[in-house]
């Protein structure tokens, strides 16, 4: 049964705030594939759509982190339901689909099937960089499956652990886009994507610092 503070009337601007910061990062994120695409919808191959998936899917999840710290720092704040539902089947949608799109396009290009079509995209060089993005969506993946049993007792107890892998999720896919993506070379979005990841580390610290006083308790 869902407690008195989710099932809330929202106010006022905590109704809007979560959906305007989501099209804030989703258009900061199509202005730079725009500019990638020197500012034209003329797709000639799905490699140019794969890189904005993946910017947008860690986007609308970093959004996630910014809304549950603010409901941390003004604990009367109730639960967003309406956002949540909406924000996180986008994001399973997209963490699904940027892997998916490139490994489409690289079977058409008779580079064979993943994980060996990935490395060969980006190089051997990079390989640990692509094993960081597998590594964050499979992070993802996980807490989407641990949260249909988050009810459960030995679920709660152990939730710090849940969040400690999206944790892990959330780092490995910033430092997986900062190193590999091809949006990463506009001087602007790079600074953009740093700025975001400084904004999310207080938010994970203050979120593991609460599962420690509640773990102690």
């Amino acid at each position: 049964m869902a407690s008195n503070k989710d099932s809330a009337i929202l106010p006022g601007w905590w109704n809007l705030f979560p959906w305007i910061l989501a099209m804030v990062v989703i258009g900061v994120g199509f202005t730079v594939w725009f500019e990638t695409m020197s500012f034209t919808f003329k797709v000639v191959s799905l490699y140019q759509v794969f890189a904005i998936i993946g910017i947008w899917a860690w986007s609308v999840m970093w959004t996630h982190f910014i809304v549950g710290e603010i409901r941390r720092l003004i604990p009367s704040l109730p639960k967003h339901k309406p956002y949540h539902r909406t924000s996180t089947a986008i994001v399973i949608w997209l963490v699904l689909l940027h892997p998916m799109i490139l490994a489409i396009e690289q079977l058409r290009q008779g580079f064979g099937l993943p994980p060996l079509s990935y490395f060969a995209y980006a190089g051997e060089a990079s390989i640990p960089y692509v094993i960081l993005g597998m590594l964050g969506l499979t992070g993802f993946l996980f807490f989407e499956v641990i949260a249909r049993f988050k009810e459960n007792p030995k679920v709660v107890r152990l939730w710090w652990l849940v969040n400690f892998t999206q944790t892990i999720a959330m780092a490995s896919i910033f430092y997986h886009a900062l190193v590999l993506g091809s949006d990463m070379h506009s001087g602007w979005f790079r600074s953009y994507w740093i700025v975001l990841g400084l904004l999310l580390t207080p938010c994970l610290v203050h979120q593991h610092w609460e599962d420690l006083k509640n773990f102690k308790k």
